[in-house]
């Protein structure tokens, strides 16, 4: 009999530690929302097509996109903080667009076109 009620205790611990509800306890926990990640726009190829009030318009690979712009997004003309009203056509540009809110610009690093 105490053999019987030994196999009977190791089967059910067996099942016990072994059963899939038992998975790790990092599966059990809820899954955060990731942290959004800037779209990031190549400033070789990027070109400000219109800059007019609170929204840029960016030619990228022969597509043209819109953003807004909003008080808080960071905007540079060859590496110093400037307004939008020093954004002209024709420069060239790097953007980060918010992950959330793809039409919002996060910040713009343009940089004047070279004369020739």
């Amino acid at each position: 009999m105490k053999q019987f009620l030994f196999v009977v205790i190791v089967a059910i611990l067996t099942f016990s530690i072994l059963s899939p509800d038992n998975a790790s306890a990092k599966s059990k926990l809820p899954k955060g929302k990731p942290t959004p990640v800037p779209e990031k726009v190549n400033a070789s190829g990027a070109v400000i097509k219109s800059v007019g009030g609170d929204s840029i318009t960016i030619e990228y690979s022969k597509t043209s996109t819109t953003y807004k712009m909003s008080g808080e997004t960071n905007i540079t003309v060859d590496d110093r903080r400037v307004r939008s009203s020093e954004l002209k056509p024709g420069m060239h540009a790097e953007i980060a667009a918010s992950s959330i809110n793809p039409t919002l610009l996060l910040s713009i690093s343009a940089h004047a076109v070279p004369k020739s």
